[in-house]
């Protein structure tokens, strides 16, 4: 089993009546203290081993990033979050000062986008655990499947530091702009408000731009074009790369946790987001062809890589 199996599988055993249940960013019903507003619930879970290594962050660091992949998944459906709720699991030889600095992490976090933490769980685990559920609204969701034919695909930041900066982290060398963009997390808060407005479609990349385009493509049953002349690779990142015997192409296509806002817009809506934050680097175009993505450099087709993270395949 994939995780695209696991998601049918899921959608046929658990329904959603009512809203939008499994198989986006966060799950939608109707908010009833806002008419026409929606009430948007999203959950994410990060694991020492898995998702952190305490090599690279502190117990903070890693605790106000689990919060952060919350809020943007939060953002990615056009919603602003408003409170979250804890599961912490850690370890049996932990001591007060680590749960407290999880807790500095958090308080950090709650600060930074404005959030309320309301409860939630904590227990001894085989390691440490930071389960993060956050809850928001939104006044138009975007969800994953309205993708057209002719959209245009764009992006909101750029892809492939943060893998590079954890490449750079298992080399000893962590002083660098990509190590800390890897260690942080910056969710286009603003941005995501500017699109929600006029995006057919829309999604954060966490797991690979190929992967969580791939998403979209699935949902909404359409295909793509990417121009990799257009990937927002700054030169920095080129030199970085060369210096390291990296291909910094590649890891814009398939390195994951930049939390870049990837979306879909019919070309009509463009000239709403001209001036604005919003604008974002238009990398692509949707095509009919169902779930079909090709690349093409200059006009010239290049293979697809194999790439993204995928719980079930790593």
């Amino acid at each position: 089993m994939d995780e695209e199996e696991l998601v049918r599988f899921l959608h046929r055993n658990f329904p959603y009546p009512g809203g939008k249940g499994i198989g986006d960013d966060a799950s939608v019903r109707p908010y009833a203290h806002e008419p026409g507003g929606r009430r948007i619930v999203a959950k994410d879970i990060f694991i020492e081993g898995t998702h952190f290594s305490l090599k690279y962050f502190s117990l903070s660091q890693a605790a106000e990033k689990a919060v952060g992949a919350n809020v943007s998944d939060m953002a990615a459906m056009g919603g602003i979050g408003e409170e979250i709720y804890l599961g912490l699991g850690f370890p049996r030889e932990s001591n007060a000062s680590q749960l407290r600095e999880v807790f500095q992490g958090v308080r950090s976090a709650c600060r930074r986008w404005k959030l309320r933490l309301g409860g939630g769980d904590i227990s001894k685990a085989p390691c440490w655990m930071i389960s993060v559920t956050i809850c928001g609204h939104a006044v138009r969701p975007v969800y994953r499947d309205g993708a057209r034919n002719g959209d245009r695909i764009g992006l909101i930041g750029r892809t492939g530091e943060s893998a590079l900066g954890l490449t750079l982290l298992e080399r000893d060398r962590g002083n660098n702009p990509f190590s800390r963009r890897h260690l942080r997390i910056f969710p286009h808060l603003r941005e995501a408000r500017e699109l929600a407005r006029v995006a057919s479609a829309m999604i954060d990349v966490s797991d690979g731009l190929i992967k969580d385009l791939g998403r979209i493509l699935t949902a909404s049953g359409v295909g793509a074009q990417i121009q990799l002349e257009k990937l927002p690779i700054s030169r920095r990142m080129q030199a970085c790369c060369r210096e390291n015997g990296l291909d910094a192409r590649l890891l814009a296509l398939t390195g994951g946790e930049d939390y870049a806002l990837l979306c879909c817009i019919p070309p009509q809506r463009l000239e709403l987001l001209q001036g604005s934050a919003g604008y974002p680097k238009l990398i692509g175009h949707i095509r009919r062809t169902p779930r079909k993505l090709s690349l093409v450099s200059n006009g010239t087709p290049v293979s697809l890589p194999v790439g993204g993270y995928d719980h079930f395949a790593n």
